[in-house]
């Protein structure tokens, strides 16, 4: 870790008791899990598809996860604080800033849960607290979530075909980029991507005609198990898109098809279908099957993506991670070649 992530771990950088501080890094972000809370900072970092080089555009990122995330978390997300250095510490202070000339970092800050509640976990490990009747709560939770969004305007540029296959096509050349030394995962990464190409001939006019028919909106964008949680007696879905409103603002089918594919991908088929009928149902949203192949590969790949820059991120000693992430990349790009099949 960086000096400032590296201070953030004692408790005396904390407005409030903290005995220990846990941290937990993603791709993009260090969550600190301190006391009663958990605060997470952007890294700065330029991926193409997020910036967050600057200060500024962090700040505005962090503010923007809460404004958005408030929508179906509210009980999870709280405010933005600012990190403050005075010589050899930080401190965290949620005080107006314009007192302080060296502030060096903002964060979100957010109410912290049991992490062994969230979602993926509970049926990973065949918890007991785990209850199948969850999928029909979130399929109403989605529905309304959709059914309420805001919709696309026509000329805005969200949800059109370039942009869509922009994005689809560019996480091929991610995967390549970070992992150009596994062949088996270069060459279906290829496979993959003249696979896409080909769909953007195919469902050219049908992407179209969702989006003039109001199926883009402003949704969640991110929607999979790792990202709920149960959590004051309901299923909470948090770390919704902040950083790129393309990728926000997308058709409510791709949404869907993003948690039937994660379902699928940890071989609960069964629960991905009582999902989707019953999102269907109360939507009427059947024509969007149609797309559900496409958007399936496409988001299995983000996934893989994600675990390829993890991956790239680690020290070339830590090999036990390394596998961990390789093989994941190989199962969710093996996932994506699945829906590819007539």
């Amino acid at each position: 870790m960086v000096n400032i992530e590296r201070l953030l771990l004692k408790p005396s950088a904390y407005p409030h008791h903290v005995d220990e501080v846990e941290h937990v890094e993603t791709h993009i972000s260090h969550i600190f899990l301190a006391g009663e809370y958990a605060y997470k900072v952007k890294k700065p970092l330029n991926l193409g598809f997020l910036d967050f080089s600057t200060l500024e555009a962090r700040k505005h990122f962090c503010a923007e996860e809460v404004r958005l995330n408030s929508r179906l978390a509210k009980d999870i997300y709280i405010d933005v604080v600012s990190i403050i250095r005075n010589d050899d510490r930080v401190f965290i202070t949620d005080e107006q800033t314009e007192k302080y000339t060296n502030v060096v970092e903002y964060a979100v800050r957010m109410h912290r849960f049991d992490r062994e509640m969230e979602l993926d976990k509970l049926l990973e490990n065949h918890s007991k607290y785990w209850k199948d009747e969850w999928l029909d709560e979130l399929c109403i939770t989605v529905a309304k979530f959709h059914l309420d969004s805001n919709r696309a305007k026509i000329n805005s540029g969200y949800g059109e075909v370039d942009v869509i296959f922009s994005f689809a096509l560019e996480n091929y050349i991610q995967i390549k980029q970070h992992l150009h030394n596994h062949q088996h995962i270069v060459k279906t990464s290829e496979q993959l991507q003249e696979w896409t190409a080909l769909q953007k001939k195919r469902l050219s006019g049908e992407i179209d005609s969702r989006l003039k028919n109001g199926f883009v909106r402003e949704c969640h964008g991110d929607m999979h198990l790792a990202n709920m949680v149960h959590w004051k007696s309901k299923v909470q879905i948090f770390d919704g898109i902040e950083f790129n409103d393309e990728l926000r603002w997308i058709d409510v089918i791709s949404e869907v098809a993003f948690l039937v594919m994660d379902l699928e991908s940890r071989e609960r088929p069964d629960l991905a279908w009582q999902f989707l009928n019953g999102y269907l149902s109360l939507t009427g949203d059947y024509a969007g099957l149609s797309l559900l192949d496409f958007y399936r590969s496409y988001l299995a790949s983000v996934r893989a993506k994600v675990l390829s820059i993890r991956c790239a991120q680690l020290n070339v000693r830590d090999t036990k991670e390394q596998k961990i992430l390789l093989d994941g990349v190989g199962h969710y790009l093996a996932l994506a070649s699945t829906y590819t099949q007539p």
